[in-house]
């Protein structure tokens, strides 16, 4: 009983270290996530299509995340609610993740062609962020 009396402190203050070091691990490792812009590259009805699509793209180095995964297997009728499972990727990566994923054969290259106001809606938005850019 003494030496669990006297072991007790020591046990708490390692615990109380180890919780603060890894809480820092995740705060470090979520901001840098967090900070990144990601675009959704392809959306897939089936997670198996997906996993294939992600091991490939991981295997030519590209980090991928993916949204809306679990609640298709849980509830696999609400993929079309939640418009699929979104394949994403940071924006510096993301061209050359479409050009893959054609040249892999997991999308058409139809599938990323803009209409012309598409387009015309793409330059007005990137016009308007660098009219609202904030100063460096």
């Amino acid at each position: 009983m003494a030496v669990c009396k006297a072991l007790f402190p020591v046990c708490k203050s390692i615990i109380k270290k180890s919780y603060i070091f890894v809480k820092k691990i995740i705060q470090t490792n979520f901001n840098r996530i967090t900070m990144q812009e990601l675009i959704t590259v392809k959306i897939f009805n089936y997670p198996a299509e997906m996993y294939i699509a992600k091991s490939f793209l991981e295997s030519e180095g590209i980090r991928c995340f993916v949204q809306d995964e679990f609640i298709n297997q849980v509830v696999p009728f609400y993929t079309n609610a939640v418009n699929g499972i979104k394949l994403q990727v940071s924006a510096e990566q993301a061209a050359q993740a479409v050009r893959l994923l054609v040249k892999g054969g997991f999308a058409a290259p139809e599938d990323y062609e803009l209409t012309k106001e598409e387009q015309q809606t793409i330059k007005i938005v990137g016009w308007l962020k660098n009219l609202f850019k904030k100063p460096r």
